[in-house]
């Protein structure tokens, strides 16, 4: 009886379907046709209400006709990095929609190192300099393979401006590219 129903067990884990795959997948869209355009505005329009966009600017256009604004996807309050939506209005009526975002976000936001935690980490990436003049900020960093939370923040070393982005949950390094211009 034991051997039968170790047997079930077994089968409906093999059968199993495997867990939903936390793989970024970026939607990258342009709207070259009235329909996509509708299909689009329509979708933007939801992530904007259920707060999945966030307004990062706005500008008019010269002669005050047309508005065109810029978003970044947020998860839950935190801004995933590498996204954007531009969408061009004329009144109240969208008459452009282009950008990428990310579907299935499911990493969860709360980091494990606190703020404090974060600038101490950033601190010792200085080596000799004051660390960062800004405090570090938390996002959410789409690799390859998954989503990692993060903390980030541009380091002077030397006469070099790195930005670092930290493990929000370790303090580990996960990525360091040589900042063009500096910060503000």
């Amino acid at each position: 009886m034991l051997a039968l129903a170790i047997h079930a067990v077994v089968a409906v884990l093999w059968l199993a379907p495997p867990p939903p795959s936390e793989a970024p997948k970026i939607l990258t869209f342009s709207t070259a046709d009235d329909a996509s355009l509708v299909e689009w505005d329509r979708k933007v329009s939801q992530l904007l209400r259920r707060g999945d966009l966030k307004l990062r600017e706005e500008k008019p256009s010269g002669d005050g006709t047309m508005q065109e604004e810029w978003f970044v996807q947020v998860h839950k309050g935190v801004p995933v990095l590498g996204t954007e939506v531009w969408r061009q209005a004329e009144g109240k009526k969208t008459i452009a929609l282009e950008g990428s975002i990310y579907s299935s976000i499911t990493v969860n936001p709360t980091p494990k190192l606190s703020l404090e935690e974060a600038r101490v980490a950033f601190i010792s990436l200085a080596k000799g300099s004051p660390g960062p003049s800004q405090p570090p900020a938390l996002a959410i960093l789409p690799e390859a393979d998954k989503f990692v939370l993060v903390y980030q923040a541009r380091v002077l070393t030397n006469s070099d401006l790195t930005l670092y982005s930290i493990d929000a949950s370790t303090g580990e390094v996960v990525a360091s590219e040589p900042d063009p211009k500096p910060s503000q």
